[in-house]
């Protein structure tokens, strides 16, 4: 196959994508083989709403097939991303993190167009994971059902790497898992990512400077969320069992994914011993 020739060079990559330059100052995000053509489609038209009813996102032009892959052609940002900034000047990690908050809380609207539910959308990850018991499954699924739903945008992989800075103007990206519910689920997600989300540089000592600061973005982050919000932080981590479960079925590194199934496992565990008890 001859490589499409519109497709410049290569200027980001994700688990699920790679994202190359493309003529007419727009950019082509690619998704990888064997990843499901449905969840390519929703990416698209999500974000051509969201695009249209809050523009907190690029315009999505065309979803394509190229070299035997499908993309979404995108307006180019010129910019940088959030977490790329924060390395640059690590003393902004404090006003990063109160930032984050604020832009997650400013496209957390009710909305009226088609996406999936929050809960359906955790249901449906819990349901394809290999490393949990049928029984575990059943319990994540009776909980789920027992936390207040909603109807407003949630991003559901906000973080960081995931808004890009032009000037003063703030984008999120990446909008394949948007769903709509409670929007503490969505703060619920971005507290798990910063928290337990692992990354693979080298050297090590890279990896360990990039936690300390992720989990100080984290503690601000929060701070500013639960006091804008005005809600409490009991209520945003009663998400976090049903995300950390869901997050299994994700491509994450194996000791990111250890930790978390033995985090899921312990708390329904330690559930059932308060049900028996009760």
């Amino acid at each position: 196959m001859v490589p499409d020739s519109r497709i410049g060079k290569q200027i980001g990559e994700g688990y699920t994508s790679e994202v190359f330059l493309w003529p007419d100052k727009k950019i082509i995000k690619l998704f990888r083989s064997g990843l499901p053509k449905e969840l390519c489609i929703g990416e698209f038209e999500a974000t051509r709403k969201i695009h249209e009813c809050i523009g907190v996102c690029p315009k999505p032009f065309e979803l394509i097939e190229v070299d035997g892959k499908t993309g979404i052609v995108y307006e180019r940002i010129t910019g940088e991303s959030m977490l790329r900034r924060i390395m640059r000047k690590l003393w902004t990690y404090a006003s990063a993190g109160r930032k984050l908050a604020r832009l997650q809380l400013s496209f957390q609207k009710e909305v009226d167009f088609p996406l999936i539910s929050v809960s359906a959308a955790l249901k449906r990850n819990i349901n394809y994971i290999s490393e949990i018991t049928a029984e575990e499954k059943a319990y994540l699924n009776q909980y789920i059902d027992s936390l207040p739903d909603g109807n407003c945008l949630c991003h559901f992989d906000f973080h960081p790497g995931n808004v890009l800075v032009q000037d003063d103007k703030y984008i999120v990206i990446d909008w394949m898992t948007a769903s709509k519910g409670n929007p503490l689920a969505d703060a619920a997600r971005t507290s798990v990512l910063l928290r337990f989300a692992e990354t693979t540089m080298k050297p090590a000592i890279l990896n360990l400077i990039i936690t300390k600061i992720r989990m100080a973005i984290h503690n601000e982050y929060m701070k500013e969320y639960i006091s804008a919000a005005n809600v409490r932080k009991e209520d945003i981590e009663a998400w976090e069992l049903p995300i950390m479960a869901a997050r299994l079925l994700e491509w994450i590194p194996p000791n990111e994914k250890a930790k978390l199934l033995k985090m899921v496992q312990t708390k329904i565990h330690e559930a059932n011993i308060l049900v028996n008890l009760a």
